[in-house]
Formats: structure tokens, sequence, C-alpha cells
């Protein structure tokens, strides 16, 4: 697959994992510039109205698209982990766009 600079993430309501991610990315957007945050999109009304997934999903590799959520940060397909986890890898690959630094468990980004 080739690079798509996109940061985005893909949820569905509902499911415990996405609202875990939601959490993590919402912290993490509080540290970016507006014009770098991560964008939140929820797949439930393509679903509901038999799209059956976000349009968005057609610039990726569907072998990239395994299930919710589906985090994409400038090329790298990010895998779900919990909360802290994701912040801390999010913080990792973003560390120099975050505008205010992050300390988490001894480690600084930022």
């Amino acid at each position: 697959m080739s690079e798509i600079n996109l940061r985005i993430i893909i949820v569905r309501e509902g499911c415990p994992f996405c609202a875990m991610a939601k959490k993590a990315v919402n912290f993490i957007n509080n540290h970016l510039d507006d014009l770098k945050q991560i964008q939140i999109k929820d797949n439930e009304e393509f679903e509901i109205f038999g799209s059956k997934i976000h349009p968005i999903i057609d610039m990726f590799d569907r072998t990239d698209f395994d299930g919710y959520p589906f985090i994409y940060i400038d090329g790298i397909p990010v895998e779900p982990a919990p909360t802290d986890l994701l912040i801390a890898s999010l913080a990792e690959i973003l560390n120099d766009d975050l505008i205010v630094p992050i300390s988490m468990d001894g480690r600084h980004y930022g």
C-alpha cells in the first residue's frame, strides 16, 4: 500500500475497544495543533444504511481494515491497545507534532 498522509480513527458506536481508543485519541488531540489532529469517524451510520463501511476505507488496502477501531496515522496502521498504551504509542508516532508535552510513566514526549 502506498502511504496516505492521513490521521484517522474509524469507530463503531457501542464498541468498548473503540471507546478506549477514542479516549486516547481525544487525549492526544488536546496536545496537537488543530490542523494536525486525528479525525474520529463513526461507521455506525454507514452500517445502518447498508454501506457496511465508511467510504474513506476505499483509500486503503482492505486487508489493513480488519475491524474496529481502525487507526491510521501518516502511513502507519496502528494496532488498538488499552488507553494508556495507545496514548504512549500515538505520542511516540506524533512526537514531533505535539505542541504540549506529555509525560507518562517516566517517558516524555513533545
